[in-house]
């Protein structure tokens, strides 16, 4: 008995590590694709954060132009492998400035707001000081 116990925890490890791996190259691709389409452009930037609580965890994607309007935003939630990268179509085309981040403090307390919070409260920090 301990022994079939044993070995069903020993195949439920691997079969989360190998799921694991799926997600990061799923992660890798879609943010080597996203660096691939302005690779020869100027004045765009990538930033990348997460948030995460007990059970979930939140990834945003934020392309910036240099006037520091969000091009393109992603978020990626959930623990699945059929987890997938959907845009975040409500922060398109908006400048990042402290209007903007006050806002987002103002909405709902989101995985998704935390995370956005952080990214641009870094992104904003060499701007106000």
């Amino acid at each position: 008995m301990i022994e079939a116990i044993v070995a069903l925890a020993i195949i439920i490890i691997i079969l989360q590590m190998g799921l694991s791996v799926y997600q990061l190259r799923y992660y890798d691709k879609f943010i080597r694709q996203l660096v691939q389409k302005y690779n020869n452009t100027k004045g765009f930037e990538l930033k990348t954060e997460r948030s995460k609580n007990l059970l979930r965890t939140v990834i945003v994607v934020v392309v910036l132009d240099e006037e520091n309007i969000i091009v393109e935003a992603y978020e990626f939630k959930g623990n699945t492998i059929f987890s997938k990268f959907k845009p975040i179509e409500d922060i398109l085309n908006v400048r990042i400035d402290k209007k903007f981040i006050k806002r987002l403090e103002n909405e709902k307390n989101s995985l998704r707001n935390q995370a956005l919070l952080k990214l641009l409260n870094k992104k904003m920090r060499p701007v106000a000081d």
